[in-house]
């Protein structure tokens, strides 16, 4: 394993533990089943963990992450396995598309200027 990658790995590790100490079972109960209430379309901010800043647990709402929170027909990793899997496997009650980042961030900023744009960002623009 790279060295840099070793600090990731033991802070998983310090996570895990302090979540098991903190819900005792927790892993358990993760790993018998998924059932969340709802589903989170958001963007993929790093700096916004979903289930965080919704004061859920991670067992509480399935997240699907993309970049200025789009959702368009032809993505099928959305539509047909995604959201698919939310709605028909998983039931979830609730699904909301989130604009989680404040609009100066990113593809935000990006969608409401007139610079030329990258194709990665014209597609970002569909969001708008």
């Amino acid at each position: 394993m790279p060295e840099r990658l070793k600090p990731l790995l033991h802070a998983n590790r310090q996570w895990a533990a302090s979540m098991e100490q903190r819900s005792p079972g927790f892993f358990t109960r993760l790993a018998q089943q998924q059932n969340p209430r709802y589903m989170w379309i958001g963007c993929a901010d790093s700096r916004v963990p979903a289930n965080e800043i919704t004061g859920l647990d991670q067992d509480e709402v399935f997240v699907h992450r993309n970049v200025a929170n789009v959702v368009v027909h032809s993505d099928l990793s959305a539509l047909s396995t995604t959201i698919q899997l939310a709605v028909e496997h998983l039931k979830v009650e609730h699904a909301a598309m989130i604009f989680s980042s404040p609009p100066q961030f990113g593809q935000c900023s990006m969608s409401r200027s007139n610079t030329r744009l990258s194709s990665l960002a014209q597609l970002s623009r569909t969001g708008r």
